[in-house]
């Protein structure tokens, strides 16, 4: 006598529930085998109604155990609530849309499975010690018009952890509370006209915000952020954001890449002799560079900071510049407020204004022209009042020469034209006496 082998498939899409079950082997009719099937169809109907998932009355909302079941599921205009932990595998899609969606627990994604939020209002409460959503593999998590609460057990940092090719594609959407986007591996983080901040305004102290490890890359375009962190020989991408702190770790076997334009952020602080950071158009408040390679273009910075850096500075202006150690910077077209120069630190104004300069040690500041044939000529500044004082000099002395080479002159044309006119008077009398 054979048993019967049965396949128990379930999909959920718009309140729709089926069922199927299919019979692989011939079933011998047989009471014992009837029976088992009764008591297994009762026990498939009842036991996601004996379940803790607290959900509205709705069929729809009954779910299975998802880390034994791998199948698709799809919600929507619903509000479900998830106790547990929710790992999706085998290629899995993961729909969440104008719904209300909360889980007690940590959300896995594997493989190339995929998670859809879109429309919709998330709410995730994590344990002390868990990550609050994970993306492993090449799987995947989409993000859209929606809100992310997210709560965590420690009263610390929530965690999205992008791992290995995973990717995090986030658009018009709002974080709140404390919450990290992290990849590491090959991981990449897409976000575009988003917020991600732990309170209503930018808060630097105690920052949300993006972290890149490995070989990972962030690019965020049009959003609001409390941070952008970069390590190792990751890469970040950022055009109009408005962040309060931009940071990098101080390694020297880092390779980190930043392009940063049109943006508004509070403070820069970034170093190791392999950083790479490129700025344009953009205000910056406050920036720190620490051995970094720095490229700013048509940017404000209030308050700059070059430790043993390279610093390349075209049409810009700058508050307040502060150099120390082996500094080499170039500044072209920009302004200058006040600088402070210390170390081995080499500075070059060229074609730029300048307010106080103050040289302590061995440091050199250097003012020049581009001038054409010739190309740049500088000078160090401390001699500009001297050549200054003695362009006004060689100016007055040339100029009171030339008058007095103009005025000589004059004197001999009107002598000349005197006697000319004595001259022809004297003619003109003699012609009347004869």
């Amino acid at each position: 006598m054979y048993l019967p082998q049965m396949i128990c498939s379930w999909s959920v899409f718009n309140s729709h529930c089926t069922w199927s079950v299919k019979p692989v082997l011939r079933i011998c009719v047989d009471l014992r085998v009837i029976g088992a099937i009764i008591i297994l169809s009762v026990v498939c109907v009842i036991a996601p109604y004996l379940s803790n998932a607290k959900t509205t009355p709705s069929f729809f909302n009954v779910q299975p155990d998802a880390r034994y079941c791998s199948v698709n599921y799809a919600f929507q205009s619903q509000d479900v609530s998830f106790e547990g932990d929710l790992t999706i595998e085998n290629d899995t899609t993961y729909v969440i849309e104008n719904s209300v969606f909360a889980i007690n627990g940590t959300i896995t994604v594997k493989d190339t499975s995929s998670v859809v939020i879109r429309d919709s209002e998330f709410t995730l409460n994590s344990s002390w010690e868990d990550d609050a959503i994970i993306l492993m593999n090449s799987s995947s998590l989409l993000i859209t018009n929606s809100t992310m609460i997210f709560y965590h057990g420690g009263g610390f940092d929530s965690l999205i952890d992008v791992r290995d090719s995973a990717q995090a594609n986030i658009t018009d959407s709002r974080f709140q509370n404390w919450v990290y986007i992290l990849a590491h591996g090959n991981a990449a983080i897409h976000m575009t006209n988003s917020t991600l901040t732990r309170l209503e305004e930018i808060d630097a102290s105690n920052p949300s915000g993006i972290l890149t490890y490995d070989t990972s890359s962030a690019t965020v375009e049009d959003s609001i952020a409390d941070g952008v962190f970069t390590w190792d020989n990751s890469t970040a991408f950022v055009r109009n954001l408005i962040s309060g702190i931009m940071r990098n770790g101080w390694d020297e076997k880092q390779n980190v890449t930043i392009q940063l334009a049109d943006s508004k952020i509070n403070e820069i602080d970034m170093g190791t002799s392999t950083f790479s950071l490129r700025i344009e158009n953009s205000t910056v408040q406050r920036a720190y560079f620490h051995g970094a390679n720095v490229w700013v273009n048509g940017t404000s910075v209030q308050q700059a900071y070059f430790d043993g850096a390279n610093a390349w500075v075209n049409g810009s202006s700058v508050r307040y510049a502060h150099f120390n150690g082996a500094v080499s910077a170039s500044f072209r077209a920009s302004s200058l407020t006040e600088i402070v120069a210390q170390g081995e630190s080499s500075i070059q104004l060229v074609d730029s204004s300048y307010g106080s300069i103050q040289t302590e040690d061995n440091a050199t500041v250097l003012v020049g022209w581009q001038l054409p044939i010739f190309g740049v000529v500088a000078m160090p500044y401390a001699w500009i009042p001297i050549i200054q004082t003695g362009a006004a000099l060689t100016i007055l002395i040339v100029s009171t020469v030339l008058l007095v080479f103009a005025y000589r002159r004059w004197k001999r044309q009107q002598d000349e034209k005197l006697r000319k006119l004595a001259e022809s008077e004297n003619q003109s009398i003699a012609r009347l006496l004869r």
